[in-house]
């Protein structure tokens, strides 16, 4: 199966879990069918981050040379206020205007 297919599964099994009467042993089942689909998006997860990085590191447009850490970073079309690239001088402000 493919990557957006096991997610499917797994939003279908989540769903079942939530919103079904069953027995015990049915959802249990369920539940590490679940863990197993989880588990294998987890792990493709994993390796195309790894992918990513390996194609990165030859990049020559790329400035930065790290990893992307979404946690870190500011909202989307906005610099990090804490980043140290996103603190400007008064005087290269007055200059671009």
């Amino acid at each position: 199966m493919s990557f957006s297919e096991d997610i499917q599964q797994l939003e279908l099994i989540i769903r079942r879990l939530e919103e079904e009467r069953m027995p015990l042993e049915e959802a249990l089942s369920l539940f590490r069918r679940g863990t197993e689909v989880f588990r294998g998006c987890r792990s493709f997860l994993r390796e195309a981050s790894q992918e990513i990085r390996l194609l990165s590191e030859n990049d020559p447009d790329d400035v930065t040379g790290s990893p992307w850490a979404p946690e870190s970073a500011g909202s989307p079309g906005r610099p990090d206020p804490s980043s140290p690239a996103s603190e400007t001088s008064k005087e290269e402000k007055s200059e671009r205007i």
